[in-house]
């Protein structure tokens, strides 16, 4: 394949590209037309994974936690039962960053995901998956409007589905404050886990109790402010839950303002958790 030609890192703020010039497959950059029906940039393909996303900094543009992930999706593979796609975490992350390079994004959400390269009308079993990237530009999340969601009980877990666009939160992405304190489920460890630990992390450290509940329908109703933690959203307050309004107070909006300032490395966690474009090794 013709080694495509990088476009320069320029974008119009607020403006959307909603697909890729160029995606990752088969361990090399493809043109976008020609794998449509492979790799589809908009649609998640498994609750296993989850995007990630790349920031425009004072240093140039760099993917927030990017270590995390990549330790995270290899682990997701392997309990897959997948344990050689050909990728360590220095590869994957060199592909990441190529995948996004190529594109000529600075903004952007990223999604690997598992492709199966198939004929049609055989079975997906006989064939072997291979890795694939898209990303695709993103219009800046400061200032999203508070969403208004209904609960949902699931499998036996409590979410919260967003009215507009459907989307679920699943209880590792809720985050509830009543009396100046943050209750969150326990657990976490997966990808789609990640955005709802740097809001903790970033709560604990300034001084918030943390504190372990069981999500029911009763402890949301009851909360002072309600906020959803992902990639796409980020830190997102919640405006009402079935119909009755929740204040968006000042503990969602000082975590905003500390998840903004470190995603955009102007604050001391961007040594941990930012991984500059121009520090990783392209392939």
């Amino acid at each position: 394949m013709k080694t495509p030609t990088f476009p320069a890192h320029t974008q119009a703020h607020g403006r959307i590209w909603q697909r890729p010039q160029y995606i990752w497959l088969d361990d090399e950059l493809a043109n976008e037309s020609e794998v449509t029906a492979l790799l589809n940039a908009d649609v998640p393909q498994n609750a296993l994974f989850a995007e990630l996303r790349c920031y425009d900094t004072g240093r140039g543009p760099a993917i927030f936690r990017l270590r995390d992930y990549v330790e995270r999706f290899l682990h997701a593979t392997r309990a897959l039962g997948l344990a050689d796609l050909g990728y360590n975490p220095e590869k994957l992350r060199a592909a990441i960053c190529n995948t996004v390079q190529a594109n000529g994004y600075v903004d952007c959400a990223i999604r690997p995901q598992l492709v199966y390269r198939s004929p049609m009308g055989q079975s997906l079993e006989q064939y072997k998956p291979t890795l694939g990237i898209a990303a695709r530009r993103c219009a800046p999340t400061a200032g999203q409007e508070p969403l208004r969601v209904l609960t949902r009980a699931r499998q036996g877990e409590m979410t919260l589905v967003d009215l507009e666009t459907g989307t679920v939160f699943s209880a590792g992405q809720i985050l509830l404050v009543r009396d100046n304190a943050i209750y969150a489920v326990p657990g976490g460890g997966m990808l789609v886990d990640m955005t709802r630990e740097t809001a903790l992390t970033l709560a604990r450290d300034a001084g918030y109790p943390i504190i372990g509940v069981a999500l029911t329908r009763e402890a949301i109703m009851s909360a002072d402010e309600v906020l959803v933690c992902s990639a796409n959203l980020e830190v997102t307050a919640v405006a009402e839950v079935d119909g009755q309004s929740v204040s968006t107070g000042p503990v969602v909006r000082q975590l905003q303002q500390l998840y903004a300032e470190t995603v955009h490395g102007q604050n001391a966690y961007a040594r941990r958790w930012l991984d500059y474009m121009d520090t990783v090794t392209v392939i």
